[in-house]
């Protein structure tokens, strides 16, 4: 969390092999870079906007 939250190893280990695998994916299909980065920053947006909603609600 970017306002001092609690993270997982086991998040941050998971979080760390999806963008491998996606990027290895990305790289096997000869998809260009500039959509690799593109598809990688919308994932990662994807998941800071998920959590923040999903942890707005608890509290």
């Amino acid at each position: 969390s970017l306002t001092g939250g609690i993270g997982t190893i086991l998040g941050a280990i998971l979080g760390t092999v999806l963008l491998s695998v996606v990027s290895s994916s990305l790289a096997l299909l000869d998809v260009s870079v500039y959509w690799q980065d593109i598809i990688r920053g919308s994932i990662l947006l994807t998941a800071v906007t998920a959590d923040y909603y999903f942890n707005k609600r608890r509290g």
